[in-house]
């Protein structure tokens, strides 16, 4: 599970939670930026695993310093993250944890022959 320095609202420094696609927009691209530049040439942690619960996205009654709880919210994380895909030239591809285990296992297997 990929994890970020994400700050919430509230906070004055971030913490390393999961990439979550119910994060407030703002906060939500904020931490994938930073996370893109610190990957930025290391090929073996390019992988960024996103986590989404289902009542995340149910509306609440009050505000929450990290989570919008709004499905607007990840039709609007989702569609940033496209756009900076292409801004990055980077492939989005829905996978399965097995995949992942397999190219993280490449990865390392590569690293380790250097």
């Amino acid at each position: 599970m990929t994890t970020l320095p994400v700050t919430a609202q509230n906070e004055q420094q971030p913490y390393l939670r999961y990439a979550s696609l119910a994060y407030h927009p703002l906060i939500f691209m904020d931490s994938v930026k930073r996370w893109i530049a610190r990957a930025d040439g290391r090929r073996d942690d390019r992988i960024l695993t996103l986590i989404l619960h289902p009542d995340e996205l149910m509306p609440r009654n009050t505000t929450h310093p990290l989570y919008a709880f709004s499905f607007s919210a990840l039709l609007s994380n989702l569609g940033a993250l496209a756009d900076l895909a292409k801004q990055q030239e980077l492939e989005i591809a829905g996978v399965t944890v097995s995949d992942v285990a397999r190219i993280s296992m490449q990865a390392a297997s590569k690293s380790a022959q250097r």
